[in-house]
């Protein structure tokens, strides 16, 4: 063989390999393209709350979310400020002011976008309740021609919906008449501010499934987002004896203490504040 085409074949080989080297870099660094850090919320929609006729129940809507905010690594991928949702979910709940017990009446599923821009229509009766949901500040008809992929999500939601009294659901013609549409007489947070976040869905081993070890370890090593350390105590934690409470409590403590002072050490005092006194509360629990 000519020693010009072996030189050219060893070339080829060389760009192959080369390429196939950035593939798996690529691949190997995917998990990386999100930073680790997971936020989660549950947003409600305070000023669209009523009530039932003999102010029992509290309707509302709810989107849950967790989410991954983007970073970028290097040319490849510039994902900055883009976020990962790795769970979310709007849905209409209801909520007792006796008893405090929570009911997902209506699950619209993962909508896109945020609640605001969504309008929600809950109507009590002694029947039970009507709900309709649509785009905000465009019809049905124009949000389908802008994105062609809402098409699905308006087949499911476009219309009005009854949900009776033992929680089962059908379509209806409209909604019931809103003359006698109550509100709270509290605000509607006086209710749902100790609801942990289980309550709307957000399971961590749902959407980071990880060991007890792991969940524990981020908490006491400071790490992840304020939200996430909530779920934690939430979720793992006050599943513990008052011991590892204790001992958690006691090494979130000792850790802060180990951060050199300045500006961040101040900041993560700020984060962790509400975490610390989460795990205060157990602790005068147990």
């Amino acid at each position: 063989m000519d020693p010009v085409e072996i030189l050219i074949i060893y070339i080829m080989k060389a760009l192959f390999l080369s390429h196939v080297a950035i593939i798996i870099l690529i691949s190997g660094s995917c998990s990386r393209y999100y930073g680790h850090e997971i936020n989660l919320s549950a947003d409600i929609d305070h000023q669209g709350a009523v009530c039932s006729p003999d102010y029992s129940q509290i309707y509302f809507v709810c989107q849950a979310r967790a989410w991954q905010k983007g970073r970028n690594l290097w040319f490849i991928l510039p994902v900055e400020g883009q976020v990962r949702n790795l769970y979310n979910n709007v849905s209409l709940y209801s909520i007792d002011t006796a008893g405090v017990r929570l009911t997902r009446l209506f699950d619209c599923g993962d909508l896109p976008y945020s609640l605001s821009r969504w309008k929600a229509v809950i109507v009590p009766s002694r029947e039970g309740v009507t709900f309709s949901i649509s785009p905000k500040y465009e019809g049905w008809d124009e949000k389908s021609s802008k994105d062609p992929g809402s098409q699905t999500v308006r087949q499911k939601l476009e219309g009005v919906f009854l949900i009776d009294r033992d929680g089962e659901v059908n379509r209806a013609d409209s909604h019931f008449p809103g003359d006698d549409v109550i509100k709270p007489e509290r605000e509607l947070k006086y209710y749902v501010r100790h609801l942990p976040y289980s309550e709307y869905g957000l399971i961590l081993k749902e959407f980071d499934p990880e060991t007890e070890k792991y969940y524990l370890k981020t908490l006491e090593n400071l790490e992840n987002s304020s939200s996430y350390r909530r779920a934690v105590i939430e979720q793992v934690l006050a599943g513990k004896d008052k011991k590892t409470i204790s001992r958690v409590y006691d090494s979130m403590l000792k850790n802060l203490d180990r951060m050199k002072e300045g500006s961040k050490k101040m900041m993560k005092e700020i984060a962790i504040r509400d975490n610390l006194e989460q795990i205060q509360a157990l602790l005068d629990s147990k």
